[in-house]
């Protein structure tokens, strides 16, 4: 038995036909004794783009961070299990249920993260700047510098992969600024940050918060679609 479309020849480990996708080339159509067996055939309709559904997990939390969150808003948490080093985007998918259509379209709401992160890194040097630090946040980053013994330093600010919701802000303080950061002044607090981390955070607000839930920093990103419960965790 073999694939109409591509040749492919079906192996004995592959008989089970009605399950059977062409690893090859996507088809469902299969040729047996001279006979067709058409198996719904599966036409995928992207839009174009760098991300397929052939796409190593991995690679792709690695090469493109900005559409992990487009995965996680769909209730696949792949990039963060020890399988995302072997599965395609295509099989994390199936793994969790998802149909074809759904696959195709996730793929394309991918693609188009990637394409307006890349516009973003079009824009003019002076929108990177507008990451705010309100005059309170400021206040309370000095009382813990002097509490650490870590006057002079400065507040890495970052996003990273991971969290509830596909990205975590990590803060943390910080000597002195790295090469290729930009290089921020809050209210008299330098704030560190690597471009990557900027492109996410524009137009972004660190505040301090005391209630009676907790006290602590919190962040108002624009540029988030959905944000977790514990507060720490966007996409």
């Amino acid at each position: 038995m073999k694939c109409s479309d591509c040749g492919w020849i079906v192996d004995d480990a592959h008989q089970d036909v009605p399950a059977l996708q062409c690893p090859d080339c996507g088809s469902r159509v299969f040729e047996q004794g001279g006979n067709d067996m058409t198996m719904d055939k599966q036409e995928t309709k992207q839009t174009g783009g760098p991300i397929t559904r052939d796409m190593n997990i991995q690679q792709l939390a690695n090469t493109y961070p900005e559409a992990v969150g487009v995965m996680a808003e769909k209730g696949l948490h792949c990039f963060g299990c020890h399988a995302s080093a072997y599965d395609t985007v295509e099989a994390g998918a199936r793994g969790h249920g998802m149909p074809d259509d759904d696959i195709d379209r996730m793929v394309d709401e991918m693609n188009a993260a990637v394409a307006q992160h890349q516009a973003q890194k079009t824009q003019p040097k002076e929108s990177q700047n507008e990451l705010v630090v309100t005059e309170h946040a400021a206040k309370k980053l000095f009382d813990f510098m002097k509490t650490e013994k870590k006057e002079g330093y400065g507040l890495r600010v970052a996003v990273v992969p991971g969290g509830c919701s596909g990205f975590s802000y990590a803060l943390d303080f910080d000597k002195a600024s790295k090469e290729g950061d930009i290089v921020l002044d809050r209210h008299g607090v330098k704030v560190f940050l690597d471009k990557e981390s900027m492109q996410m955070m524009s137009g972004a607000t660190i505040d301090y918060v005391d209630g009676l839930q907790g006290s602590g920093f919190k962040i108002e990103n624009p540029n988030a679609h959905s944000n977790c419960g514990c507060g720490k965790s966007f996409s």
